[in-house]
């Protein structure tokens, strides 16, 4: 364990050297308008599918244009930039701090005071939003702010080690203020999170790598996403160490909690792209509440909240028919007394942020900035060579694969190399052991150019690193490029030869020492080559999976020029010419040259080849170009493209000011009113929007009553294996126990880690996964038990993560989840107006016809919840319904559907982090959980005062004016009393059981109770659900109409539960066999799940209601077919592919169509591209089986039925490209006619069996990256057997 040294203390900056930040009337159009126009010609005369992909590149990052930004961030003080739109605060942040290089500007960003330098990048440090994707894995916190300031900080003024001592010096300074010194030994994972407190402690080392070499000025864009209220607070207070230090800190914020908007100095606020707000944070109630403004701030609403509804236009001033446009707010506030004018005093010094002229070298770099960063290239090299040191998983899969395949390869080629004296037989045909050698030659060198494809990932990431090093002015391109090479090139050498050596010696390929170091130099370069080939295609594609595509496509068009698919003399003249751009082609003619030259017919057989007039040691040089090219290329991609960012000086065009017009047109308010308090209690919708759902609906009879279930859970526990546990396993649940209560909107809330999406998965049915146990009982009210109910007819479960068919629309997807959940025939006529209606209640009528990728977080959020309520439940669970949402779309979920449902007599639960007070405010009922157990259970408003009321807690709310921000630092046990003691879990539970408020909540005797029994082990068959069913009335009629808006609190449920007495229940199961033991069988308890699973599979399909079940099949059928259809890139793509391939052949072969090698290398190599080319697929293969898990998990189908259906669309475009492909071949063949119909369904089903292939690995892995790893190999392993490689005769019996 390291010891923690206390940091010294920074010194700040002297007073006269505070730097301010100025904004003087900020203006921004995304576009030049030179790209503008070119664009504009691309749209009017390119075809769609040619102008959209160079829309794509030009338009890469959202932004959103500016008009008039004015504001000033003083030293000292913490600025904080809130807007609802992430491109609006993307764009001033970039702006700030020169950091957009595309684009017009006009209006100025000035650096005042005294301590201005000329260097204005050197003052102003940037932390962007996306800091967590740019660690660099391996490295510990402090290794990573060490080579941080070892870039930022120049000390080539100081001896070696006085220069260390002072970096280190400075290092654990900013640790300190970061608060990191005791975690400063931790590593950095290779996917960090950005969630909890590791997620903030990564968010504030990304402010530390920043801040190390102590810029006056600090620009963070969203620093607080994803991080709890506590965490982003604490990121705050040490943000406010800068500030004391003299420092000037601008950040934008994406929602900020009341905690986090108590330490803010100075609030800007954007609508429209325009200054609505821009002072003091204690000002905002003076300006907005008095004078003209006049606005309304209600009691217990957070003013953050509040800026942004007054934004989104939410907020209209008291007695207004309509909220003000965004230029309205900005007029009067520069017209009021609290607006501060940003233009730089005539005798302030100051520098200008943002370029006054043109950028020399035409905007690509600036010489004598080149040269200072190239004295940094010796730290980068280092750093390169620590880190990939610390790549301990990538090393040890590069050195398994260099061996298996070494191993494999020479397993089958066994003494092979040692065949004889002649190549050829008396009749002048090969060997056998000839040829294998010859196979091997080249796969070997095609094995060791693609095995680089497994490092493709690290190489990327390393990419991206160093693209945000560059963009921060302390990582040079020649450094990269020359750390980059000499770092990896070794290591790939290594293990190159690995494989060479284990394949050399176990085939007896050659003797001699001379021979041993030719065959060794040819692989090294082949390594080599293949890694740059890699790292040259990343460079210039920055996606993985494009950059994987390109090195499969250039691997498999090489290995067919190569000269051993097809031979030179059976080749096109032109492609043998072209065929010289092609290393394996000289690799491989080198190595057969190197080995049968030297046979008595070594050059008869060689002939055949047309490799007879070459000089192995030609191969060399030849190499050795190919490596400079790729260098080349890598180096020319490294340098930045060149910054296109123009100040606009000239007057406007007529055109121009049309289209600044249209921007102020369009963002002005809506003029229907707008409700002005959208957290109210009451629904936004006041009871005008209705989910029409028959009793038909579900296929049940009821008595026409809308009423949802009253919920009971009694000693409910929930154990998920653990290693680390000297037991084995881990509680997430112990013995919880309590009740929702009909007509109610409840929450239940806790720390991280507490267990509030395990209980609300639990209550809901959910399938909890293999080798966990579930004890407890959990029961609904009503009437009996019917397992036969599927779970979406029990209740609508929305999950955190929304999945949904990316190329359908909205009302696309609404209208098929209803139609699959119409278990009768009659009641398709409800469909259109259930859909409807729910878009309606859920304000997505504006995005009906939107597909669902193009959407924002927040419609997609509303898109989940719309899915699952569009037949009308009457038990909502949801969880996280607004997390990470800005107010507009949370005030749509809570208050226009969750609160209307709660309305119309519905019961909602919901799990919630940390909520603000006014979202709080909406539940009636809490269940906060600690640790896994409950510590209360009752009235939301009541919450606070049940801790705060006990003597023996001495907890102290003076500090929060949020409650739910109090419950969740008593949940997390970060909250010390007045004792100064921090109060645990088990300490709160027993509490809440002493006190009065349990017995309310605790059920009735079940033991009278109908109840049935359960195999928790997770393995839960279709009908065969977790919970009881509803009551039969679950899908009856839900328009009950609202009393004037009115919100039923504690009506018809009496405290002590006699009201809605359940009469059935449902045991969660007492057995506790799931997790094995220490020294149990594993095995043996996994082949029994997979038994009893195939078991209830066979059942269920016995069981299946074949005319519901044929329903489903047809509506999957035609979503499947809609869906890939909709994907009409993929389609045309795909068959571009299948006639690319099939045409390659022919425009190889020529008129050689009629040697038989070349036809049997033509169906061999056609098999594997067909196989192989359906990795075009995986991604949408990917997302479909997302949808299916969470479909299927609601019990809406069968995996029969989807195992049936939904893939049959894909099969059948297959069959038709598989044809296609076939006949094109087949002509240009001049195959015989009498063989047609079976090279046909030959074709036919290798290309069903290549698809059935790839659509397993993508069912069957987690992730796509694993997918597009696994299927080449598993393709290539395919082609190793299909007898083009290893002839038949010289297998092994197995």
């Amino acid at each position: 364990m390291s010891t923690v040294t206390k940091p010294a203390e920074h010194p700040g900056i002297d007073k006269e050297d505070r730097l301010h930040l100025n904004v003087v009337k900020l203006k921004y159009t995304p576009s030049s308008a030179t790209v503008q126009w070119a664009l504009g010609g691309v749209n009017t005369y390119l075809p769609k599918m040619l102008a959209k992909p160079i829309n794509y590149f030009v338009h890469a990052e959202k932004s959103a244009p500016l008009h008039d930004v004015s504001f000033v961030a003083p030293p000292s003080q913490v600025t904080a930039v809130l807007s609802s739109d992430p491109a609006e605060r993307r764009t001033i942040m970039e702006l700030i701090c020169n950091r957009r290089n595309h684009g017009d500007f006009s209006g100025d960003v000035f650096l005042t005071g005294s301590g201005v330098k000329s260097n204005v990048d050197r003052s102003i440090a940037f932390v962007p939003r996306a800091a967590n994707k740019l660690y660099t894995a391996g490295l510990s916190y402090l290794e990573m702010i060490t080579y941080a300031a070892r870039l930022r900080m120049d000390i080539s003024h100081m001896p070696t080690l006085e220069g260390e001592a002072y970096i280190y010096e400075r290092v654990m300074q900013i640790l300190g203020m970061m608060e990191l010194v005791w975690c400063k030994d931790r590593l950095i994972p290779e996917r960090p999170t950005t969630r909890g407190n590791i997620g903030g402690e990564l968010r504030r080392l990304s402010v530390a790598v920043e801040f190390v070499n102590l810029p006056p000025v600090l620009v963070l864009e969203d620093p607080t996403r994803d991080l709890d209220a506590i965490v982003s607070a604490k990121l705050v207070e040490c943000l406010h160490r800068f500030t004391e230090k003299g420092h000037t800190v601008v950040t934008s914020l994406v929602k900020p909690s009341a905690q986090v908007f108590a330490q803010l100095d100075r609030v800007v606020v954007l609508s429209g792209g325009r200054t609505i707000y821009a002072s003091e944070r204690s000002n905002i109630t003076r300006f907005y509440c008095s004078g003209p403004m006049d606005y309304s701030l209600k009691d217990g609403m957070d003013t953050a909240d509040f800026l942004l509804d007054i934004a989104d236009g939410v907020e209209r001033p008291t007695g207004a028919r309509k909220a003000p446009s965004p230029e309205t707010l900005q007029t009067q506030f520069e017209a009021s007394p609290y607006f501060t004018n940003p233009a730089p005093r005539q005798d302030t010094k100051s520098i200008a942020v943002l370029p006054v002229n043109s950028v020399p070298f035409f905007g690509y770099f600036d010489i004598k900035e080149s040269l200072r960063l190239v004295k940094k290239t010796p730290t980068v090299v280092e750093r390169a060579f620590f880190v990939k040191f610390r790549e301990y998983e990538v090393l040890k899969k590069s050195l398994s694969s260099s061996a298996f395949m070494g191993l494999f390869i020479g397993y089958f080629l066994w003494n092979d190399g040692n065949f004889g004296d002649y190549c050829l037989s008396l009749v002048g045909m090969p060997y056998i052991e000839v040829t294998n050698v010859g196979a091997c030659l080249f796969l070997m060198l095609a094995s060791l150019f693609g095995m680089q494809v497994i490092n493709v990932h690290i190489i990327c990431q390393k990419l991206q690193v160093f693209r945000y090093e560059r963009s921060a002015k302390c990582c040079p391109t020649f450094g990269f490029w020359v750390a980059i090479f000499v770092s990896e090139v070794p290591f790939t050498i290594f293990f190159g030869l690995v494989f060479s050596n284990i394949s050399y010696y176990m085939s007896n390929m050659k003797s001699g020492v001379d021979n041993y170091f030719f065959y060794m130099g040819v692989h090294a370069l082949t390594s080599v080559l293949g890694f740059t080939t890699a790292l040259m295609f990343a460079a210039v594609s920055r996606r993985e999976i494009i950059v994987r595509d390109f090195f499969l496509f250039c691997l498999f068009m090489n290995s067919m020029t190569s000269g051993f698919m097809f031979q030179q003399n059976a080749m096109e003249d032109a492609i043998v010419d072209i065929s010289v751009i092609n290393p394996l082609r000289w690799a491989y003619e080198a190595l057969m040259v190197w080995k049968f030259a030297s046979y008595p017919d070594g050059d008869k057989f060689l002939s055949g080849y047309s490799f007879d007039t070459f000089h192995k040691h030609k191969v060399y040089p030849i190499l050795i170009n190919f490596l400079i090219f790729d260098l080349a290329v890598l180096f020319l991609a490294l340098i930045p493209a060149p910054n296109t960012l123009r100040r606009r000086t000239e007057k406007l065009t007529e055109e121009e000011r049309q289209s600044e017009f249209e921007d102020v047109r369009f963002s002005s308010r809506l003029t229907e009113p707008v409700k002005p308090n959208i957290f109210l209690r009451e629904s936004s919708v006041t009871g005008k929007t209705h989910i029409t759902s028959q009793p038909s609906a579900t296929g049940l009879e009821g008595d026409g009553v809308a009423q949802g279930p009253t919920v009971f859970f009694s000693n409910v526990t929930f154990r998920v294996p653990d290693r680390r546990s000297p037991v084995g396993y881990k509680n997430v649940l112990n013995r919880v126990t309590g009740r929702f209560d009909w007509g109610k909107l409840s929450a239940i809330m806790g720390a991280e880690g507490a267990g509030k999406s395990s209980l609300l998965h639990i209550l809901g049915g959910q399938h909890m996964g293999t080798a966990t146990t579930v004890n407890g009982t959990v029961f609904y009210n009503g009437k009996p038990i019917n397992k036969n109910i599927p779970p979406w007819q029990r209740c609508a479960f929305v999950e955190a993560v929304d999945e949904h068919l990316r190329d359908l629309s909205v009302s696309d997807v609404v209208t098929y989840a209803m139609q699959l959940r119409c278990a009768d025939r009659t009641v398709f006529k409800q469909v259109g107006l259930n859909v409807k209606q729910t878009l309606e209640l859920l304000q997505l009528t504006d995005v009906m016809d939107v597909r669902t990728k193009d959407l924002t977080f927040g419609q997609r959020r509303r898109l989940s919840i719309a899915e699952e309520i569009v037949h009308g439940p009457e038990l909502v669970l949801i969880d996280e319904p607004i997390s990470n949402l800005n107010v507009k779309d949370a005030s749509i979920i809570m208050t226009g559907t969750l609160r209307e449902l709660v309305n119309q007599e519905r019961t909602v639960i919901a799990t919630m982090h940390q909520p603000s007070a006014a979202v709080f405010e909406l539940f009636d009922t809490l269940c906060l959980l600690s640790k896994g157990r409950l510590i209360y259970m009752g009235r939301a408003d009541e919450a606070a005062a049940f801790f705060l009321d006990a003597p023996e807690l001495q907890f102290d709310f003076s500090e929060y004016a949020n409650p739910a921000d109090f419950l969740f630092d008593v949940s997390g046990s970060l909250i010390h009393n007045r004792k100064g003691e921090y109060v645990d879990a088990p300490v709160l539970e027993h509490y809440y059981k002493e006190s009065e408020l349990c017995e309310r909540y605790v059920p009735p005797d079940t033991s009278d109770l109908l109840a049935s029994n359960f195999n928790s082990r997770g393995v839960q068959s279709f009908n065969n659900p977790l919970m009881a069913g509803l009551p039969a009335s679950t899908g009856s009629s839900i328009n009950s109409s609202l009393e004037s808006g009115s919100v039923r609190k504690d009506q018809r449920v009496n405290s002590d539960g006699s009201q809605g007495t359940p009469v059935s229940s449902f045991d969660i199961g007492r057995e506790e066999s799931t997790v094995c033991p220490k020294g149990g069988s594993s095995k043996m308890l996994m082949c029994a799940l997979f038994m009893e699973s195939v078991s209830n599979a066979v059942q269920n399909v016995k069981n299946m209601d074949l005319s519901l079940e044929s329903r489903k099949a047809g509506i999957l059928l035609r979503r499947s077919w809609y869906t890939l259809m909709k994907r009409y890139k993929l389609v045309v793509g795909s068959t571009i592919v299948a006639l690319f391939i099939a045409f390659n052949f022919g425009w190889i072969l020529g008129e050689s169509t009629d040697e038989a090698s070349a036809v049997t290398a033509v169906f061999a190599m056609g098999a594997l591209l067909l196989i192989i080319s359906n990795v075009q697929f995986v991604f949408f293969l990917f997302h479909n089986n997302e949808v299916f898990l969470r479909e299927h998990s609601r019990g809406l189908y069968s995996a029969f039925i989807h195992w049936i259906v939904d893939d049959l669309p894909l099969m059948l475009l297959r069959t038709v490209q598989a044809f296609v492909y076939a006949v094109i071949v087949h002509e240009i063949l001049e195959l015989n006619e009498d063989g047609a119909g079976f090279y046909y369904l030959t074709t036919w089903m290798i290309m069903l069996a290549g698809t059935t292939m790839v659509t397993t690995i993508v069912y069957t892995l987690p992730d796509v990256r694993s997918a597009y790893s696994v299927i080449p190999g598993v393709s290539l392993l395919l082609f190793f057997f299909s007898g083009l490689i290893f002839k038949p005769a010289t297998y092994p019996e197995w």
